[in-house]
């Protein structure tokens, strides 16, 4: 596998955390991105897979607390968003395929993940986020 993820501004939901957390997510993406050799590598390819999957659910739970304090007028709809694609990740993960197959499999997930889902979904959200105050003179 060889294209990235790249990080750019225009994800920012305009929270210090959860950007912070998009752009692990990308990390962690390219991380899996980065193995050429599934098969010799696979490893490095399932530790890379459990980190990513871990931090996706932790995310989701930091992000989801976050809506719910800000009262998030689309909280179900995007609770419900990250549910089904933790199902799909589930669902890659248990499938029956060889690790090259699956490592394509996953790179076109994550494309939809990680950056449609946070451009896309959680983009909403910064609307709902108060701006900083400055308490400059």
């Amino acid at each position: 596998m060889t294209e990235s993820f790249e990080w750019d501004e225009a994800f920012a939901v305009d929270h210090g955390e959860i950007d912070r957390e998009h752009r692990r997510l990308f990390e962690l993406a390219n991380e899996v991105l980065s193995i050429d050799d599934p098969v010799r590598e696979s490893a490095r390819l399932c530790a890379a897979v459990k980190a990513l999957y871990q931090y996706m659910a932790s995310h989701f739970e930091s992000e989801e607390q976050l809506m719910r304090r800000v009262g998030f007028a689309y909280l179900e709809a995007h609770v419900e968003s990250h549910k089904r694609i933790m199902r799909k990740m589930n669902g890659l993960l248990t499938s029956q395929s060889d690790l090259a197959d699956f490592a394509s499999r996953l790179k076109a997930a994550m494309s939809d993940w990680v950056v449609k889902h946070i451009d896309e979904e959680d983009k909403q959200l910064a609307a709902y986020i108060p701006p900083v105050m400055s308490f400059r003179s």
